[in-house]
């Protein structure tokens, strides 16, 4: 007999409990079975339940990706994805190269290759929780009149970021009057 892993605990007038479980590599059965003092009195529906792991080759979600506003010192960016997905926007000098992936454990080497000063480059992570949702990501601590490119990058399934969409802008010289 194996040794469970987790356990769902009922408490005297719980009927209900949830459970999520997060494997990203390899298919699968959970066993389920029944303990406790009051055990003969409760039946199980169902000791087994099979599961099946997505393809990591998942298609990419559809992107709209523009720029909103900028001062001298933020800029406003629209994003919309045809899916859920967690992303993050890079942004750097315009003359420095965006990777086309980029995996979570190497995402500050990748900034700092960017550009040796880390100043001018900036990670900004969001989450997109609501399918076809125009969402307002704001990216702040921009120096002025300098020319800036932005990438958008979506998180796979096996946990890289991958470059959906870029652009370039330019800072604003003098933040507008009102």
């Amino acid at each position: 007999m194996t040794t469970p892993l987790y356990s769902l605990q009922f408490l005297r007038n719980t009927t209900l409990q949830m459970f999520s479980l997060c494997n990203r590599t390899v298919s699968g059965t959970l066993l389920f079975q029944l303990s406790g003092i009051n055990q003969p009195n409760y039946q199980l529906t169902t000791t087994s339940l099979k599961y099946t792991v997505a393809s990591t080759t998942t298609a990419l979600p559809a992107s709209v990706f523009g720029l909103n506003s900028t001062t001298k010192t933020t800029a406003s960016f629209n994003v919309s994805l045809d899916s859920v997905a967690s992303g993050m926007l890079l942004l750097s000098l315009n003359n420095s190269l965006l990777p086309p992936r980029l995996n979570q454990s190497n995402i500050d080497q990748t900034v700092m290759s960017l550009l040796p000063t880390s100043t001018r480059t900036k990670q900004i992570y969001f989450q997109y929780s609501t399918i076809s949702i125009n969402m307002s990501v704001v990216a702040a601590g921009l120096s002025p009149n300098i020319s800036y490119q932005v990438g958008l990058y979506v998180m796979l399934t096996n946990g890289t970021f991958m470059l959906l969409n870029n652009l370039t802008f330019w800072s604003a010289v003098f933040d507008p009057v009102c």
